[in-house]
């Protein structure tokens, strides 16, 4: 496949693309979006994409979300944005899930933010620091989004050592000023140091 000439990719990506073959479908999108062996056309881009999404393909699903956020050769669209996101987050799509925290994030309703805070924990327990980092800011009760309706020391910690053991300074900074600050542990200037 990879020895293929684009053009001649292109060619049997639409054979397969016509019969109905989603992944087929979802790849002759990026041909299109990309210009990778056929002239570059957003708009059949995103009619292949929407093609894949519709069948239940996750990287058609998470193209389509993207491109209603972005507004790439799509009117922005923020409902239909986190619907296909949300689809594609729901198979484990992570870069989705990313978007969804972001997006989320941003809006005003507290029921948003509740959703945010749910993909932030997926993608924390999946191992991404960045997200076990904010977690821990989110249960330190200084994630001003959230206030401190969430506040839960421990559940900071816990999070901040994760992110931490991955060699997240961001992590070892809020564990210091854990240390430093007495939050969910005893006053520990050495421990603060340490970190």
């Amino acid at each position: 496949w990879q020895g293929l000439a684009a053009e001649r990719r292109v060619q049997w990506l639409e054979r397969a693309a016509h019969l109905g073959y989603t992944p087929a479908e979802f790849y002759l999108g990026m041909a299109y979006a990309y210009g990778d062996g056929v002239a570059a056309d957003d708009r059949a881009a995103v009619d292949w994409y929407r093609r894949a999404a519709e069948k239940g393909y996750v990287e058609g699903q998470s193209s389509l979300g993207w491109r209603y956020f972005q507004g790439v050769s799509l009117p922005q669209d923020e409902i239909q944005a986190i619907a296909w996101s949300r689809k594609a987050a729901d198979q484990g799509n992570e870069l989705s899930m990313k978007n969804l925290v972001s997006r989320l994030l941003a809006r005003p309703d507290a029921a948003s933010r509740d959703e945010a805070l749910v993909w932030m924990k997926r993608l924390a327990e999946g191992g991404h620091s960045q997200y076990q980092n904010l977690l821990g800011i989110v249960y330190s009760g200084r994630f001003p989004e959230f206030g401190i309706r969430h506040q839960n020391h421990s559940e900071a910690l816990r999070w901040w050592r994760k992110a931490a053991a991955q060699g997240l300074s961001a992590a070892e900074l809020n564990l210091g000023d854990s240390y430093l600050n007495g939050w969910g542990v005893p006053v520990d200037a050495w421990q603060a140091i340490a970190w």
